[in-house]
Protein backbone atom coordinates (compact mmCIF):
# COMPACT_ATOMS: atom_id res chain seq x y z
CA UNK A 1 0.00 0.00 0.00
CA UNK A 2 1.18 3.50 -0.74
CA UNK A 3 2.28 5.82 2.06
CA UNK A 4 -0.61 8.07 1.18
CA UNK A 5 -3.13 5.27 1.73
CA UNK A 6 -1.42 4.18 4.90
CA UNK A 7 -1.57 7.69 6.38
CA UNK A 8 -5.32 7.82 5.87
CA UNK A 9 -6.44 4.47 7.26
CA UNK A 10 -7.83 4.08 10.77
CA UNK A 11 -8.22 0.48 11.95
CA UNK A 12 -10.47 -0.69 14.77
CA UNK A 13 -10.03 -4.31 15.82
CA UNK A 14 -12.41 -6.03 18.23
CA UNK A 15 -10.85 -8.95 20.00
CA UNK A 16 -11.13 -11.55 22.70
CA UNK A 17 -8.04 -13.33 24.03
CA UNK A 18 -8.90 -16.77 25.40
CA UNK A 19 -7.49 -17.15 28.88
CA UNK A 20 -6.57 -13.43 28.74
CA UNK A 21 -3.39 -14.39 26.84
CA UNK A 22 -2.29 -12.86 23.54
CA UNK A 23 -0.87 -15.67 21.42
CA UNK A 24 1.81 -15.34 18.72
CA UNK A 25 -1.00 -15.65 16.14
CA UNK A 26 -2.88 -12.76 17.73
CA UNK A 27 0.27 -10.64 17.79
CA UNK A 28 0.91 -11.48 14.14
CA UNK A 29 -2.54 -10.17 13.21
CA UNK A 30 -2.05 -7.02 15.28
CA UNK A 31 1.31 -6.31 13.66
CA UNK A 32 -0.20 -6.80 10.21
CA UNK A 33 -2.95 -4.31 11.03
CA UNK A 34 -0.37 -1.88 12.37
CA UNK A 35 1.58 -2.16 9.10
CA UNK A 36 -1.38 -0.97 6.99
CA UNK A 37 -2.73 1.72 9.32
CA UNK A 38 -1.82 5.16 10.49
CA UNK A 39 -3.98 4.79 13.59
CA UNK A 40 -4.82 1.50 15.28
CA UNK A 41 -7.36 0.91 18.02
CA UNK A 42 -7.59 -2.45 19.76
CA UNK A 43 -10.68 -3.16 21.85
CA UNK A 44 -10.77 -6.33 23.94
CA UNK A 45 -14.02 -7.53 25.46
CA UNK A 46 -12.50 -8.76 28.73
CA UNK A 47 -11.01 -7.59 31.99
CA UNK A 48 -7.32 -8.06 31.19
CA UNK A 49 -4.83 -9.34 28.61
CA UNK A 50 -1.22 -10.43 28.77
CA UNK A 51 1.22 -9.62 27.35
CA UNK A 52 0.27 -6.08 26.38
CA UNK A 53 0.61 -5.61 22.58
CA UNK A 54 4.08 -4.35 21.61
CA UNK A 55 2.63 -1.70 19.31
CA UNK A 56 0.83 -0.05 22.27
CA UNK A 57 4.08 1.74 23.08
CA UNK A 58 3.34 4.00 20.11
CA UNK A 59 0.88 6.05 22.16
CA UNK A 60 0.47 8.70 19.46
CA UNK A 61 -0.88 6.22 16.92
CA UNK A 62 -2.15 3.21 18.85
CA UNK A 63 -4.84 2.93 21.50
CA UNK A 64 -5.73 -0.19 23.47
CA UNK A 65 -8.93 -0.60 25.47
CA UNK A 66 -9.45 -3.68 27.61
CA UNK A 67 -12.97 -3.60 29.00
CA UNK A 68 -15.63 -6.21 29.51
CA UNK A 69 -18.74 -5.02 27.65
CA UNK A 70 -20.46 -8.21 26.44
CA UNK A 71 -21.68 -6.66 23.19
CA UNK A 72 -19.62 -8.80 20.80
CA UNK A 73 -17.79 -7.30 17.81
CA UNK A 74 -20.15 -4.40 17.27
CA UNK A 75 -19.77 -3.37 20.89
CA UNK A 76 -16.01 -3.23 20.28
CA UNK A 77 -16.52 -1.36 17.02
CA UNK A 78 -18.67 1.18 18.83
CA UNK A 79 -16.00 1.79 21.47
CA UNK A 80 -13.18 1.88 18.95
CA UNK A 81 -14.93 4.47 16.78
CA UNK A 82 -15.63 6.56 19.87
CA UNK A 83 -11.92 6.49 20.76
CA UNK A 84 -10.99 7.47 17.21
CA UNK A 85 -13.41 10.39 17.38
CA UNK A 86 -12.11 11.52 20.77
CA UNK A 87 -8.54 11.53 19.47
CA UNK A 88 -9.52 13.42 16.34
CA UNK A 89 -8.25 10.52 14.22
CA UNK A 90 -11.29 10.49 11.96
CA UNK A 91 -10.89 14.08 10.79
CA UNK A 92 -8.27 13.26 8.14
CA UNK A 93 -9.08 9.60 7.62
CA UNK A 94 -10.06 8.48 4.14
CA UNK A 95 -11.04 4.98 5.31
CA UNK A 96 -11.92 3.10 8.46
CA UNK A 97 -11.42 -0.64 8.77
CA UNK A 98 -13.50 -2.56 11.29
CA UNK A 99 -12.30 -6.10 11.87
CA UNK A 100 -12.09 -8.76 14.54
CA UNK A 101 -9.65 -11.48 15.54
CA UNK A 102 -11.68 -14.48 14.37
CA UNK A 103 -9.16 -15.03 11.59
CA UNK A 104 -5.75 -16.65 11.16
CA UNK A 105 -3.10 -14.87 9.14
CA UNK A 106 -2.06 -13.05 7.20
CA UNK A 107 -0.32 -15.78 5.25
CA UNK A 108 1.32 -13.10 3.14
CA UNK A 109 1.38 -9.30 3.07
CA UNK A 110 -1.99 -7.88 4.10
CA UNK A 111 -1.36 -4.90 1.85
CA UNK A 112 -1.98 -7.11 -1.17
CA UNK A 113 -5.57 -7.44 -0.02
CA UNK A 114 -6.18 -3.93 1.29
CA UNK A 115 -4.40 -1.77 -1.30
CA UNK A 116 -6.84 -2.44 -4.16
CA UNK A 117 -9.72 -1.62 -1.84
CA UNK A 118 -8.21 1.70 -0.80
CA UNK A 119 -7.35 2.64 -4.36
CA UNK A 120 -10.82 1.93 -5.74
CA UNK A 121 -13.70 4.38 -5.89
CA UNK A 122 -15.97 2.00 -3.98
CA UNK A 123 -16.91 3.23 -0.53
CA UNK A 124 -17.55 -0.08 1.21
CA UNK A 125 -15.63 -3.35 1.00
CA UNK A 126 -15.77 -6.73 2.68
CA UNK A 127 -13.90 -9.95 2.12
CA UNK A 128 -16.99 -12.14 1.96
CA UNK A 129 -20.74 -11.68 1.82
CA UNK A 130 -23.60 -14.02 2.63
CA UNK A 131 -27.07 -14.70 1.26
CA UNK A 132 -28.30 -16.18 4.55
CA UNK A 133 -31.49 -14.39 5.64
CA UNK A 134 -30.78 -11.65 3.07
CA UNK A 135 -27.71 -10.35 1.22
CA UNK A 136 -25.22 -8.83 3.64
CA UNK A 137 -21.54 -8.28 4.29
CA UNK A 138 -19.89 -10.50 6.86
CA UNK A 139 -18.76 -8.19 9.61
CA UNK A 140 -15.37 -9.67 10.52
CA UNK A 141 -13.85 -7.29 7.92
CA UNK A 142 -15.57 -4.05 6.86
CA UNK A 143 -13.64 -1.30 5.08
CA UNK A 144 -15.58 1.98 4.91
CA UNK A 145 -14.72 4.98 2.79
CA UNK A 146 -15.22 8.50 4.08
CA UNK A 147 -18.60 8.88 2.38
CA UNK A 148 -19.83 5.94 4.46
CA UNK A 149 -18.34 6.43 7.92
CA UNK A 150 -19.25 10.15 8.03
CA UNK A 151 -22.91 9.56 7.19
CA UNK A 152 -24.99 10.71 10.19
CA UNK A 153 -27.11 7.55 9.99
CA UNK A 154 -23.99 5.36 10.08
CA UNK A 155 -22.53 7.34 12.97
CA UNK A 156 -25.80 6.89 14.88
CA UNK A 157 -25.95 3.20 14.00
CA UNK A 158 -22.64 2.49 15.75
CA UNK A 159 -23.28 4.89 18.65
CA UNK A 160 -26.53 3.07 19.40
CA UNK A 161 -25.03 -0.43 19.64
CA UNK A 162 -26.09 -2.14 22.86
CA UNK A 163 -25.62 -5.70 24.20
CA UNK A 164 -27.95 -8.29 22.70
CA UNK A 165 -29.22 -11.51 24.30
CA UNK A 166 -27.33 -13.81 21.93
CA UNK A 167 -24.90 -13.98 19.03
CA UNK A 168 -27.87 -14.66 16.75
CA UNK A 169 -29.47 -11.40 17.86
CA UNK A 170 -26.21 -9.55 17.21
CA UNK A 171 -26.17 -10.89 13.65
CA UNK A 172 -29.79 -9.92 13.09
CA UNK A 173 -29.55 -6.45 14.62
CA UNK A 174 -26.10 -5.36 13.56
CA UNK A 175 -24.47 -7.51 10.88
CA UNK A 176 -27.65 -7.68 8.79
CA UNK A 177 -28.79 -4.30 10.07
CA UNK A 178 -25.64 -2.57 8.85
CA UNK A 179 -26.00 -3.90 5.31
CA UNK A 180 -29.70 -3.04 5.30
CA UNK A 181 -28.91 0.53 6.33
CA UNK A 182 -26.26 0.80 3.61
CA UNK A 183 -28.87 -0.15 1.00
CA UNK A 184 -31.40 2.28 2.45
CA UNK A 185 -28.84 5.08 2.14
CA UNK A 186 -28.37 4.26 -1.54
CA UNK A 187 -24.88 2.78 -1.28
CA UNK A 188 -23.62 -0.58 -2.50
CA UNK A 189 -20.64 -2.70 -1.55
CA UNK A 190 -17.89 -4.78 -3.11
CA UNK A 191 -16.38 -8.00 -1.83
CA UNK A 192 -13.14 -9.79 -2.57
CA UNK A 193 -14.94 -13.13 -2.96
CA UNK A 194 -18.51 -12.50 -4.21
CA UNK A 195 -20.83 -15.29 -3.12
CA UNK A 196 -22.66 -15.36 -6.46
CA UNK A 197 -19.37 -16.27 -8.17
CA UNK A 198 -18.04 -18.86 -5.73
CA UNK A 199 -18.89 -22.46 -6.59
CA UNK A 200 -18.31 -25.52 -4.46
CA UNK A 201 -15.60 -27.63 -6.18
CA UNK A 202 -17.35 -30.79 -4.93
CA UNK A 203 -20.64 -30.29 -6.77
CA UNK A 204 -20.58 -26.97 -8.66
CA UNK A 205 -23.25 -25.41 -6.46
CA UNK A 206 -22.88 -21.98 -4.88
CA UNK A 207 -20.79 -22.17 -1.74
CA UNK A 208 -23.14 -20.34 0.61
CA UNK A 209 -20.68 -19.70 3.45
CA UNK A 210 -17.39 -18.96 1.73
CA UNK A 211 -15.42 -18.86 5.00
CA UNK A 212 -16.04 -22.63 5.29
CA UNK A 213 -13.67 -23.09 2.32
CA UNK A 214 -10.30 -21.92 3.76
CA UNK A 215 -8.19 -23.33 0.94
CA UNK A 216 -10.38 -21.61 -1.63
CA UNK A 217 -9.96 -18.30 0.22
CA UNK A 218 -6.18 -18.63 0.11
CA UNK A 219 -6.09 -19.79 -3.49
CA UNK A 220 -8.35 -16.90 -4.54
CA UNK A 221 -5.92 -14.34 -3.13
CA UNK A 222 -7.21 -13.71 0.40
CA UNK A 223 -4.35 -14.11 2.91
CA UNK A 224 -6.71 -14.92 5.80
CA UNK A 225 -8.83 -17.84 6.94
CA UNK A 226 -11.37 -18.13 9.73
CA UNK A 227 -10.30 -19.75 12.99
CA UNK A 228 -13.52 -21.75 13.01
CA UNK A 229 -12.47 -23.61 9.88
CA UNK A 230 -9.61 -25.19 11.85
CA UNK A 231 -11.44 -25.98 15.08
CA UNK A 232 -14.76 -27.31 13.78
CA UNK A 233 -14.81 -29.92 10.99
CA UNK A 234 -18.40 -28.91 10.20
CA UNK A 235 -17.11 -25.45 9.27
CA UNK A 236 -14.51 -26.70 6.80
CA UNK A 237 -15.84 -28.09 3.54
CA UNK A 238 -12.32 -28.30 2.11
CA UNK A 239 -11.62 -30.96 4.72
CA UNK A 240 -9.72 -30.45 7.96
CA UNK A 241 -6.98 -32.94 7.13
CA UNK A 242 -6.48 -31.51 3.64
CA UNK A 243 -6.36 -27.96 5.02
CA UNK A 244 -3.83 -28.84 7.71
CA UNK A 245 -1.63 -30.63 5.17
CA UNK A 246 -1.76 -27.65 2.82
CA UNK A 247 -0.87 -25.15 5.54
CA UNK A 248 1.98 -27.21 6.93
CA UNK A 249 3.44 -27.65 3.44
CA UNK A 250 3.12 -24.09 2.14
CA UNK A 251 3.34 -22.06 5.36
CA UNK A 252 5.44 -24.16 7.79
CA UNK A 253 6.39 -21.34 10.16
CA UNK A 254 2.83 -20.10 10.52
CA UNK A 255 1.66 -23.70 10.85
CA UNK A 256 3.92 -24.11 13.89
CA UNK A 257 2.20 -21.15 15.55
CA UNK A 258 -1.21 -22.58 14.68
CA UNK A 259 -0.27 -25.96 16.10
CA UNK A 260 1.10 -24.42 19.31
CA UNK A 261 -1.80 -22.00 19.75
CA UNK A 262 -4.83 -24.25 19.54
CA UNK A 263 -5.19 -27.20 21.88
CA UNK A 264 -6.81 -29.23 19.14
CA UNK A 265 -4.45 -32.10 18.56
CA UNK A 266 -7.07 -34.65 19.60
CA UNK A 267 -9.61 -33.11 17.19
CA UNK A 268 -7.22 -32.97 14.26
CA UNK A 269 -5.95 -36.50 14.74
CA UNK A 270 -9.51 -37.78 15.16
CA UNK A 271 -10.41 -36.77 11.60
CA UNK A 272 -7.33 -38.29 9.94
CA UNK A 273 -8.67 -41.28 7.96
CA UNK A 274 -6.45 -44.35 8.13
CA UNK A 275 -6.95 -47.51 6.11
CA UNK A 276 -5.71 -50.95 7.16
CA UNK A 277 -4.75 -53.26 4.32
CA UNK A 278 -5.38 -56.83 5.36
CA UNK A 279 -3.70 -59.97 4.11
CA UNK A 280 -6.02 -62.16 1.96
CA UNK A 281 -5.83 -65.03 4.48
CA UNK A 282 -7.13 -62.77 7.25
CA UNK A 283 -10.74 -63.35 6.26
CA UNK A 284 -10.59 -66.11 8.90
CA UNK A 285 -9.91 -63.45 11.55
CA UNK A 286 -12.11 -60.76 10.03
CA UNK A 287 -14.63 -60.74 12.87
CA UNK A 288 -11.84 -60.16 15.40
CA UNK A 289 -10.13 -57.59 13.19
CA UNK A 290 -13.32 -55.55 12.82
CA UNK A 291 -14.03 -55.77 16.55
CA UNK A 292 -10.51 -54.39 17.16
CA UNK A 293 -11.16 -51.52 14.75
CA UNK A 294 -14.52 -50.68 16.37
CA UNK A 295 -12.97 -50.59 19.84
CA UNK A 296 -9.95 -48.51 18.82
CA UNK A 297 -10.02 -44.89 20.10
CA UNK A 298 -9.35 -43.58 16.59
CA UNK A 299 -12.80 -43.34 15.03
CA UNK A 300 -11.90 -43.10 11.33
CA UNK A 301 -10.27 -46.47 10.71
CA UNK A 302 -11.39 -48.76 7.93
CA UNK A 303 -10.12 -52.03 6.47
CA UNK A 304 -9.85 -53.50 2.99
CA UNK A 305 -9.35 -57.12 2.01
CA UNK A 306 -8.92 -58.78 -1.37
CA UNK A 307 -11.08 -61.74 -2.39
CA UNK A 308 -10.73 -63.72 -5.61
CA UNK A 309 -13.58 -63.05 -7.99
CA UNK A 310 -14.24 -66.73 -8.64
CA UNK A 311 -14.64 -67.41 -4.88
CA UNK A 312 -18.35 -66.80 -5.14
CA UNK A 313 -19.36 -68.70 -2.01
CA UNK A 314 -16.77 -66.98 0.19
CA UNK A 315 -17.72 -63.59 -1.15
CA UNK A 316 -21.42 -64.21 -0.54
CA UNK A 317 -20.72 -65.35 3.02
CA UNK A 318 -18.65 -62.25 3.75
CA UNK A 319 -21.24 -59.94 2.21
CA UNK A 320 -23.93 -61.40 4.45
CA UNK A 321 -21.86 -61.69 7.62
CA UNK A 322 -20.39 -58.19 7.41
CA UNK A 323 -23.34 -56.40 5.86
CA UNK A 324 -23.37 -53.64 8.50
CA UNK A 325 -19.63 -53.00 8.29
CA UNK A 326 -19.74 -52.83 4.50
CA UNK A 327 -22.68 -50.43 4.61
CA UNK A 328 -21.01 -48.18 7.20
CA UNK A 329 -17.72 -48.02 5.27
CA UNK A 330 -15.78 -49.85 7.95
CA UNK A 331 -14.87 -52.61 5.50
CA UNK A 332 -14.24 -52.79 1.76
CA UNK A 333 -13.94 -55.99 -0.27
CA UNK A 334 -11.81 -55.79 -3.42
CA UNK A 335 -12.38 -58.42 -6.10
CA UNK A 336 -9.22 -59.60 -7.85
CA UNK A 337 -8.35 -62.38 -10.27
CA UNK A 338 -5.63 -63.95 -8.14
CA UNK A 339 -4.64 -62.97 -4.58
CA UNK A 340 -1.29 -64.69 -5.06
CA UNK A 341 -0.26 -61.93 -7.47
CA UNK A 342 1.02 -59.93 -4.53
CA UNK A 343 2.19 -56.76 -6.28
CA UNK A 344 -0.86 -56.34 -8.46
CA UNK A 345 -3.22 -57.11 -5.59
CA UNK A 346 -1.46 -54.68 -3.26
CA UNK A 347 -1.54 -51.81 -5.77
CA UNK A 348 -5.25 -52.33 -6.37
CA UNK A 349 -5.99 -52.26 -2.62
CA UNK A 350 -3.93 -49.10 -2.13
CA UNK A 351 -5.74 -47.38 -5.00
CA UNK A 352 -9.15 -48.59 -3.88
CA UNK A 353 -9.05 -47.95 -0.15
CA UNK A 354 -10.12 -44.32 -0.53
CA UNK A 355 -8.20 -42.74 2.36
CA UNK A 356 -5.08 -40.59 2.60
CA UNK A 357 -3.10 -42.78 5.00
CA UNK A 358 -2.44 -46.51 5.06
CA UNK A 359 -1.00 -49.12 7.41
CA UNK A 360 -0.35 -52.76 6.59
CA UNK A 361 -1.54 -55.61 8.76
CA UNK A 362 0.94 -57.86 10.54
CA UNK A 363 0.89 -59.90 13.74
CA UNK A 364 2.50 -57.19 15.89
CA UNK A 365 0.09 -54.51 14.65
CA UNK A 366 -2.96 -56.08 16.31
CA UNK A 367 -1.29 -56.57 19.70
CA UNK A 368 -0.53 -52.88 20.35
CA UNK A 369 -3.39 -50.49 19.55
CA UNK A 370 -1.63 -47.67 21.41
CA UNK A 371 1.21 -47.71 18.89
CA UNK A 372 -1.14 -46.75 16.07
CA UNK A 373 -2.66 -43.97 18.16
CA UNK A 374 0.83 -42.59 18.85
CA UNK A 375 1.68 -42.63 15.15
CA UNK A 376 -1.54 -40.83 14.26
CA UNK A 377 -0.74 -38.13 16.81
CA UNK A 378 2.68 -37.63 15.18
CA UNK A 379 1.02 -37.51 11.79
CA UNK A 380 -1.41 -34.78 12.88
CA UNK A 381 1.51 -32.50 13.70
CA UNK A 382 3.34 -33.22 10.43
CA UNK A 383 0.66 -34.15 7.88
CA UNK A 384 2.88 -33.87 4.79
CA UNK A 385 5.14 -36.83 5.40
CA UNK A 386 5.40 -39.44 2.67
CA UNK A 387 5.63 -42.06 5.36
CA UNK A 388 5.93 -42.04 9.13
CA UNK A 389 8.43 -44.68 10.15
CA UNK A 390 7.85 -46.73 13.25
CA UNK A 391 5.61 -49.58 14.27
CA UNK A 392 3.34 -49.44 12.49
CA UNK A 393 4.74 -47.42 9.59
CA UNK A 394 2.06 -45.10 8.24
CA UNK A 395 2.21 -44.52 4.49
CA UNK A 396 0.75 -41.73 2.37
CA UNK A 397 -1.57 -43.24 -0.22
CA UNK A 398 -0.33 -40.77 -2.84
CA UNK A 399 3.29 -41.68 -2.13
CA UNK A 400 2.51 -45.41 -2.32
CA UNK A 401 1.18 -44.95 -5.84
CA UNK A 402 4.38 -43.32 -7.14
CA UNK A 403 7.21 -45.36 -8.66
CA UNK A 404 9.54 -44.49 -5.78
CA UNK A 405 6.87 -45.14 -3.19
CA UNK A 406 6.00 -48.55 -4.62
CA UNK A 407 9.67 -49.49 -4.77
CA UNK A 408 10.18 -48.57 -1.11
CA UNK A 409 6.92 -50.23 -0.11
CA UNK A 410 7.69 -53.54 -1.82
CA UNK A 411 11.17 -53.53 -0.27
CA UNK A 412 9.82 -52.78 3.22
CA UNK A 413 7.07 -55.40 3.01
CA UNK A 414 9.32 -57.85 1.19
CA UNK A 415 6.81 -58.27 -1.60
CA UNK A 416 8.09 -60.32 -4.53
Amino acid sequence: MSNKSCSELVVVMGGYAKGNILTPLAERWIEALRSISSKLILVYDQDKISPWPDCSRDVDNVSVLVERHGAYDFGSYRRGLAIAEQHGWLENASHVLLCNDSIIGPFWDLKDLVDPMLESEDQLWGITDSMLYRPHLQSYFLLMGREIFTQPAIVSFFRDVIPQPSRHDVIQCYELGFSKLICQLGFSWKVSLPSEQMHDPRNGELMGNITAYPLCMLQKGVPLIKVKSLIDPRSNYDGLVRTCAYLSLHYPELWKDIWNTYDLQSLWQSVIPVGIILEPHEYHQLTDRLAWIKSHPHSTLKAIIAVEEHAIELRATMMKQFEDELRDGLLSILLVDDVSESRSCLIKMIAGIGVDWIVFSNMEFWTNPGALQYQIRQLAENPNRERLKGEPTVWSQKYCLTDQGLQNLFKTLQVV
